[in-house]
């Protein structure tokens, strides 16, 4: 049978009987009608068998303006038909403050009559499930079908679950409403996505097929009776539960990009092949299940009595749905008085969320910082070429401030997006923008700790140095797992990868450690620096690699980006046990000197167990001694503390020796027990915990912490950590030398470019005071006239008293020489950088010729609370070198 579409200005009346009361029944929102100047697409049929690329041009984007995005327009279709759309360009009006300004766009584009219309914002996870075929859609421009490849069958049957069958519906696709291949578009349109997902009037998330025994799970007992406990007793509630669990762990939770989506969103609706619920009512029924698993570990217990499954809910507080759930609801104040999203405060910092929700991955490294940049309530993000001009930038402004004598405003907030970058410089950019906008400068250097960057198998890939931590420490991932008979494959499972990290989130009114005490952190000192690796080449070989950055191209081998920080050695790692899995072995019991096991532990060794802190961060239970004893007694090895399989005992399970061993698990997972050098000659054994880990991309002799790495006290730093020195080889001497004399020459360039601005200014407003009969005056337009030397004098010296260390000149003396960066005026022969002078003036060690491999956060007990500033000052105590603990600047690579 011939079948009809009928015209968007089709009324319900119109439609032929009963399709206008299936049409308001399965609706949720009635798109508003869209005029149109051309014939809605051909009936083709029935979509065929497979589907290959078809015969039609494929589409081409036309360049998106500023403040405009692209809309897709689906063509009414039946579930199987083929997917036709066309595409509209809007513009954000400004003065009503929502899409739909009408706008002409490229030839044969939609044109809309109507402004402010509604259209729904589709969030949906790439990669999954791709399919066997390559699905292709038509787009309609000019009269005529351009093909258009789908990235994967996911996205098809999104959109065909969200397309009317009588009407057009507006939809925003990130696939394909962004041209996927600019990176420079791509830099353009995220800063607008608090306005693209704000302003939609439903966020569809798309989860995929499937899921209708979890839906009424949810619909038809979680929310009725809000009780999970009981549900839990109930007979198959083992089965509901899993599948509950396998619904959260669907791949769309595991995306970052949803959590601004569903916070931003006015209204969330999940789609699950033919489900549907609201985004409130999923998220009421995973808070359940989490306070009910975290509470009495019901959801467990019923996995274990039908499924002889132990523990298999233990984590789920850290499933990305409940992360999500979690999240999305703290990232704004909610006020009954304040209307709609534009009048929400944002609450959480970038550092915050980008180090709390690392969970969740993403498809492109850069989005690692980019995706959050909506939601801070500390980042205005801004397209590449929409930043203010120099003299707008921060340190510019203070040269300006300085210069004219007047406050020059900027905006400080602005965070640039720019796809382009090399990988290792957005983690730069964000290192540096968290350490300036922490509020407590004692805890600043915290974000080195923290494991947030993009991980890949071989870390110089992306060039990344020691001091950018990735994702490799993160304390949870997902694993296989069988039942306790190893006969059933269960799937996946989240499990502990590493220990929880020792520093405290920035958002946290309490820290749990304060080793630097109240050291902040010297910026005066804190510079980066960065080498390409070809800077010592020549002019012209520099030349071409600056011309060369690709994105995710590999870099060359003796490139490096240094990070300066200031602190002290403090001891030397003297031992190093096995890395531990949760259990306590034999040789780390031997190594505290608990020899008689019928004895209470040695009250050092059980205290750096759980890092001297309970789960809350305060100081320890006192039972957690006697726990410790009766832990070791209880396990099935009589020399070794078998964490795992008290806390799987049913009879073990809400005993305090249960949550002694969680509390242990939780610290010693994936670490190595240390004890120091010096310390422990003089105050008995000194213990500590350091990370297990190897690092990709290392070489193979320097893969694990060893005896003879350096804990270092780093000021700004809430805890330890370990260094490893490491003699730069003659190469990298060149290339420090090169790189400084590129820097010398980009001071010397911005020095005049900023005296320049200020002086044009200054001028300009001379003029305006002037009588305008000597506007005109040749002396007016002279740039620098002859007797304002003193002003060029002065300014000069601000300018320099205004950059950082490493930007100010060096000493020098006039050379010519046939190296370094083309252009330079007068290429001169710097002898000795700033950073060293300024480190003998303050009295800090600065060892040119060395540079620190940083190997991440440590645990030393009795030095968490301010009391290595005290062994510091103690000249008593024996020590590696007469400098080992005096004030140094450290190089971190």
């Amino acid at each position: 049978m011939q079948r009809r579409f009928y015209s968007p200005q089709t009324t319900v009346d119109e439609w032929p009987a009963g399709q206008g009361q299936n049409w308001a029944r399965h609706s949720l929102s009635r798109p508003k009608t869209i005029a149109t100047d051309f014939p809605l697409f051909e009936d083709t049929g029935p979509l065929k068998e497979g589907r290959l690329a078809p015969d039609a041009p494929k589409y081409e984007y036309h360049a998106v303006q500023k403040n405009e995005i692209r809309l897709l327009i689906l063509s009414p279709g039946a579930e199987h038909e083929q997917i036709r759309c066309s595409i509209a360009h809007v513009k954000f009006d400004q003065d009503t403050g929502c899409w739909g300004q009408a706008v002409s766009g490229p030839p044969g584009s939609r044109r809309m009559e109507e402004q402010n219309w509604d259209y729904d914002a589709l969030s949906w996870a790439w990669g999954g499930e791709s399919g066997n075929q390559d699905e292709w859609i038509y787009i309609l421009e000019d009269r005529n079908q351009h093909s258009f490849k789908l990235r994967s069958q996911h996205l098809a049957d999104a959109l065909r679950a969200l397309r009317h069958r009588f009407q057009e519906k507006m939809v925003w696709v990130d696939a394909i409403c962004i041209d996927q291949s600019s990176n420079l578009e791509k830099s353009h349109q995220i800063p607008m996505m608090d306005k693209i997902y704000g302003k939609a009037a439903n966020v569809r998330v798309w989860l995929g097929s499937g899921g209708d025994a979890a839906f009424k799970f949810i619909r038809e007992e979680v929310l009725p009776s809000l009780n999970i406990e009981t549900v839990c007793q109930r007979l198959g509630a083992s089965q509901k539960l899993e599948e509950l669990s396998d619904l959260m762990q669907r791949p769309w939770f595991s995306r970052r990009w949803v959590v601004q989506e569903i916070a931003l969103a006015r209204s969330a609706i999940i789609h699950c092949g033919s489900n549907q619920m609201r985004w409130k009512d999923f998220a009421v029924a995973v808070e359940l299940f989490v306070d009910a698993e975290k509470k009495t570990h019901s959801p467990s217990m019923a996995m274990n009595q039908s499924l002889l499954i132990p523990n298999w809910f233990d984590y789920v507080s850290e499933l990305g749905a409940a992360i999500l759930v979690r999240a999305t609801s703290n990232l704004f104040q909610n006020s009954s008085t304040m209307a709609g999203i534009d009048s929400r405060v944002k609450l959480r910092s970038l550092e915050y969320l980008v180090c709390q929700l690392s969970a969740f991955g993403v498809s492109v490294a850069h989005d690692t910082i980019y995706a959050f940049l909506a939601i801070a309530k500390d980042t205005n993000p801004i397209a590449t070429d929409h930043l203010p001009g120099p003299s707008q930038d921060e340190r510019v402004a203070e040269v300006a401030r300085q210069i004219v004598g007047r406050s020059t405003r900027f905006r400080s907030r602005q965070y640039k997006v720019d796809y382009n970058q090399p990988y290792r410089s957005v983690c730069q950019g964000f290192v540096e923008f968290a350490i300036n906008e922490t509020v407590d400068k004692t805890r600043a250097l915290d974000i080195l700790c923290r494991p947030w960057a993009q991980e890949e198998d071989a870390r110089r890939s992306l060039g990344l140095p020691s001091w950018i931590p990735t994702l490799a420490g993160a304390g949870f991932e997902m694993n296989n797992h069988h039942n306790s008979r190893g006969s059933i494959n269960r799937g996946l499972k989240l499990c502990r990868r590493n220990g929880s990290p020792f520093v405290t989130l920035p958002s946290s009114n309490s820290r749990h450690y304060t080793a630097a005490q109240d050291r902040v952190v010297d910026t005066r000192f804190l510079t980066f620096k960065k080498s390409d690796g070809t800077e010592h080449l020549g002019s012209e070989a520099w030349k071409e690699l600056e011309a060369e950055h690709t994105p995710g191209k590999k870099p060359h081998p003796d490139a490096y980006m240094s990070m300066f920080v200031t602190g002290f050695i403090l001891d030397v790692i003297e031992e190093v046990e096995d890395i531990s899995k949760g259990t306590i072995s034999e040789h780390w019991i031997n190594l505290a000197g608990w020899e008689d096991k019928n004895q209470y532990p040695p009250e050092e060794f059980w205290r750096t167990l759980v890092a001297d802190r309970g789960p809350d961060g305060e100081n320890p239970p006192l039972y957690y001694e006697i726990a410790c004893k009766e832990a070791l007694a209880r396990s099935r090895s009589p020399r070794d503390i078998e964490t795992g399989s008290i806390i799987a005992s049913p009879d073990e399970r809400n005993t305090v020796v249960a949550e002694f061993c969680r509390r242990v698990e939780s610290v010693v997972y994936n670490r190595c027990l240390i004890r120091t050098q010096y310390l422990s000659s003089q105050r008995g054994p000194c213990l500590g915990l350091v990370s297990g880990r190897r690092v990709p991309g290392r070489p193979s002799e320097s893969r694990a912490i060893r005896s003879g790495d350096l804990i270092a006290i780093l000021y700004g730093c809430s805890v330890p950590v370990v260094l490893r020195r490491v003699k730069k080889s003659k190469t990298q001497l060149g290339l420090d030398h090169a790189v400084d004399q590129r820097l010398y020459c980009e001071v010397k360039k911005k020095s005049a470019a900023v005296i320049q601005r200020a002086w044009r200014k200054y001028r300009e407003r001379q003029l305006q005071k002037a009588p305008t009969s000597r506007s005109n005056s040749p002396a007016s337009r002279t740039p620098f006239p002859v007797g304002n030397s003193d002003f060029r004098q002065s300014s000069q010296k601000r300018t320099a008293r205004a950059l950082s260390p490493l930007d100010r000149e060096p000493q020098q003396k006039r050379s010519r020489t046939s190296g370094g960066p083309a252009n330079c005026p007068a290429e001169e022969t710097i002898n000795s950088t700033p950073l060293a002078s300024l480190a003998k003036e303050h009295n800090h060690k600065l060892e040119e010729d060395v540079y620190y491999e940083f190997w991440g956060e440590c645990y030393l007990h009795g030095m968490m609370d301010g009391e290595a500033l005290k062994v510091q000052s103690d000249d008593s105590l024996p020590r590696m070198d007469p400098n080992m603990r005096r004030n140094k600047v450290f190089e971190l690579r």
